[in-house]
């Protein structure tokens, strides 16, 4: 790498670990286990990942980061989540933290991270117009319910939320009842589908 070379945005994956049992995972069930015991030892040390972050933004212009997983804001996840959002945060970095909508960690504790809340944005997953569809897609019950809670909880606290929906064809028929479902919740005025 030069000096040269634009690095504005970086993705980091703080765990495999998740709670969901999505349709569309690239881990199948019967594989969770084993990549547990494969790469648990293998994920980069939150030094790893703060040096590299200070790496990209002193020598390449680094002003993004998306947290992602597995699920990051799962219990069993949260301390190396957390550990990345505040060290973002005291770089003056903005952040995308993704999440499938069942997270286990309180949207305030979240939020109170960031010096200034509009620099974090939630990308929420919600692929459907309904719980039925919404939980059978993401393989658990309540994650409709709680995705719409936690975009509500994330405007109200002063950050921006932003809706993914992950295509294919048990939901296709359903991505513009959802466009319509986002668009219309009042606490959403500032989200971003």
């Amino acid at each position: 790498m030069t000096k040269d070379v634009q690095i504005d945005h970086m993705r980091i994956s703080v765990s495999y670990q998740c709670n969901l049992r999505c349709e569309h995972c690239y881990v199948p069930e019967e594989f969770r286990m084993r990549y547990r015991e494969t790469l648990g030892d293998k994920e980069l040390s939150l030094d790893q990942i703060r040096g590299f972050i200070d790496h990209l933004i002193e020598h390449h212009g680094l002003q993004k980061v998306s947290v992602t997983g597995g699920e990051t804001l799962i219990k069993s996840v949260w301390a190396r989540t957390q550990a990345v959002l505040e060290h973002a945060n005291r770089r003056g970095l903005r952040v995308q933290l993704n999440t499938g909508g069942l997270g286990q960690i309180a949207i305030p504790e979240i939020v109170r991270l960031f010096d200034d809340p509009t620099k974090l944005m939630l990308q929420i997953s919600l692929d459907g117009a309904s719980a039925e569809s919404v939980d059978r897609f993401r393989g658990r019950r309540g994650v409709f319910d709680s995705a719409l809670r936690q975009m509500a909880e994330v405007t109200r606290a002063g950050a921006v939320v932003q809706v993914r929906f992950t295509i294919n064809e048990s939901n296709y028929d359903e991505a513009l009842a959802t466009y319509e479902l986002v668009s219309s919740i009042p606490e959403i005025g500032r989200a971003h589908v």
